[in-house]
């Protein structure tokens, strides 16, 4: 019987996420804090219990995780730098996460 991908499944997706280096390997080494804020994973969701599942995931892998309820808040938050990862909701309350992610993409 196969055991379903769930959370352990997203456990390994999220450890290989493209070469984005954990946070005890960027420990050792010197970084400003805009290098530092570029190495995070940022997580966009109206549904709380979404990005806590999500937050807590990557983190126990070492990733940096901010999370936002509102694309809104992640349209502000691009003007301090951005994040090596974007993981958006596509429905949304206000902008969709389409909209966001090609918001984003003008600001990079």
């Amino acid at each position: 019987m196969r055991e379903s991908a769930g959370f352990h499944g997203f456990q390994d997706i999220a450890s290989s996420l493209v070469g984005a280096p954990t946070r005890a390997a960027m420990r050792g080494s010197a970084m400003s804090h805009e290098a530092d804020a570029m190495d995070e994973i940022w997580i966009v969701d109206d549904d709380q219990s979404i990005r806590w599942v999500l937050e807590r995931a990557l983190a126990k892998e070492g990733f940096q995780v901010r999370s936002f309820r509102e694309a809104r808040d992640v349209i502000a938050a691009l003007e301090e730098g951005a994040p090596r990862v974007l993981v958006s909701d596509i429905r949304m309350p206000g902008k969709s996460g389409i909209e966001l992610l090609y918001q984003a993409r003008r600001k990079r």
